[in-house]
């Protein structure tokens, strides 16, 4: 409590310009707990300089723990449907928002991150199905970081070619046959 009252006395400090900026920029020490503080107030909602750490919340909770679990979504259900084109991967979501699906590639893998999202498979952990098609190596499902689940897409000889959609019960994640990519 009471180094993060100095912390907090520090920003104070900073932010009416009576201490020089410069020399904080030099000292790497006072830099990070610079920013310790200003992450401290700004996202986890601490209290700031004076206030009672006794004090209830405010009434705005917007960001608080409960709120963030809110927003999560599950991930309940995996299932990888082969069909005449390729194969079509079903993502079942549960409660929660909408996961945001930013992709990224790396050589022959493509990588989707599903933020904001928790794996909660009946059967375990993650999915994994290796060669589910001609030119698919692998492909699996896994959790990633305490708040992504991380789809990935291991193609034999180049990046495969998806298509994400929204279904009914979460989204799906389309991939052609390379006979049909051609």
């Amino acid at each position: 409590m009471k180094a993060r009252s100095c912390l907090c006395y520090d920003l104070s400090r900073v932010l009416s310009r009576s201490i020089n900026l410069k020399k904080l920029l030099q000292s790497p020490t006072k830099l990070a707990c610079l920013a310790t503080v200003v992450y401290s107030l700004a996202f986890l909602g601490l209290p700031a300089k004076g206030a009672k750490v006794n004090e209830a919340p405010a009434k705005n909770t917007k960001g608080t723990h409960e709120n963030i679990a809110k927003r999560i979504t599950d991930i309940t259900g995996v299932q990888l449907q082969k069909t005449e084109q390729g194969f079509t991967l079903f993502i079942e979501t549960g409660t929660g928002g909408k996961p945001r699906t930013p992709s990224k590639i790396f050589g022959d893998t493509l990588v989707i991150d599903l933020t904001n999202t928790q794996l909660r498979l009946p059967s375990g952990e993650s999915f994994q199905e290796k060669n589910p098609i001609a030119g698919i190596a692998s492909v699996e499902v896994m959790q990633k970081y305490a708040n992504t689940v991380r789809v990935k897409l291991v193609g034999e000889n180049e990046t495969p070619a998806t298509e994400i959609y929204p279904t009914e019960q979460g989204f799906a994640v389309g991939v052609p046959s390379e006979e049909t990519e051609h």
